[in-house]
């Protein structure tokens, strides 16, 4: 099969290899897509040693090292067609593009893909968007990240009186480390057309590497200071709320999406480019204030569950799966609006 997402959409779809080269239309959003050739492989022995190879025929002419003695040699181009013989993929491409056969595929084949994983995306867009962390991977770290710090800090706090609480201060940056760490995989994977929560690897390399868990703070604090940190000043200021205060405020909701995207997608702080962030919300101007404004009333709502203090444990840890499922949501609304308007984005990531 070749797989391949929709430009438009970003929807993940499977076809088989004859269709390679013909067009269709998308069953996610209908826009026209065609079907990317499948890449010709090279079969050839190495002249010094004999190992067998196999490269990309598009690497044809180019140098390269045999992986078994190292031995330089240039990469053949395919030869075992005769004069009279062509191609199976040029025998497509020279067919008349047909919309309805490659639909019939793609539908399909994404039936049974979606058949077998359970994650038909027939819903509407606002409710598949709130279903993504609903699957094994999702529902695996919503507990990790939710009901373990609950369990573990206040072994922490008990020692505060008997010696500094060592174990309490790094836990709490491992935590935040990792789940910051997690949430920017989502961001990434929903950029690349995923719909339900990755596959995230709880493992000792990510727990034990100080940098894979200070990276993800130091991101998410400075992007939280550029769009917040005028407002915060202001406010120590001035000591009220003013038409400034205000002003800065409408600053932070309308940049934080952005900020935040481009310093994931990038992996960098050079990403907070003043002149790269604004043509970016310029360019997509109306749709990206439906995101500011979903992405500030999410964010909104953690707060407000953060911010009650129940009484009940039991309550205290819905109260902090909910702000773990919504901090999910809010990370693949950011993905999934790059993989829809990335061609006008035009970040290159």
């Amino acid at each position: 099969m070749i797989k391949f997402s929709c430009n438009n959409c970003g929807r993940k779809l499977g076809v088989k290899d004859e269709l390679a080269g013909k067009r269709g239309k998308c069953p996610e959003c209908h826009s026209l897509v065609a079907v990317p050739e499948k890449p010709i492989l090279v079969n050839f022995n190495c002249e010094n040693c004999g190992e067998s190879i196999s490269a990309l025929g598009t690497r044809a002419g180019k140098e390269g090292k045999c992986p078994k003695c190292e031995h330089t040699l240039v990469i053949p181009a395919a030869h075992h067609l005769t004069l009279l013989d062509v191609r199976e993929e040029y025998k497509i491409q020279d067919q008349p593009a047909s919309q309805s056969d490659i639909l019939e595929e793609v539908i399909e084949q994404e039936s049974e893909e979606e058949a077998e994983s359970g994650t038909g995306r027939s819903l509407p867009w606002i409710v598949d968007l709130f279903l993504y962390p609903i699957n094994l991977s999702g529902m695996i770290h919503l507990a990790i990240l939710s009901f373990l710090p609950r369990m573990l800090l206040p072994m922490g706090h008990r020692s505060y009186w008997i010696h500094p609480p060592i174990f309490g201060l790094v836990f709490i940056i491992i935590f935040i480390g990792y789940l910051l760490y997690c949430l920017f995989d989502c961001v990434r994977d929903s950029a690349d057309g995923g719909r339900r929560a990755p596959d995230i690897e709880v493992s000792a390399d990510v727990l034990l590497n100080a940098w894979e868990l200070i990276s993800p703070v130091l991101k998410a604090f400075v992007c939280t200071v550029v769009c917040l940190g005028p407002l915060l000043a202001h406010f120590i200021i001035v000591e009220r709320t003013d038409t400034i205060f205000w002003l800065l405020a409408v600053y932070g909701v309308v940049f934080s999406p952005m900020v935040f995207l481009a310093v994931v997608l990038f992996d960098s702080f050079p990403a907070l480019n003043p002149i790269l962030i604004i043509t970016s919300m310029f360019g997509i101007s109306l749709p990206y204030c439906g995101l500011a404004l979903l992405f500030f009333a999410v964010g909104s709502l953690i707060a407000v569950i953060m911010a009650a203090q129940p009484r009940s444990a039991f309550i205290g840890y819905i109260f902090s799966a909910a702000c773990v499922y919504l901090a999910m949501v809010m990370a693949h609304l950011l993905g999934r609006f790059y993989c829809r308007y990335q061609e006008q984005i035009n970040w290159e990531v």
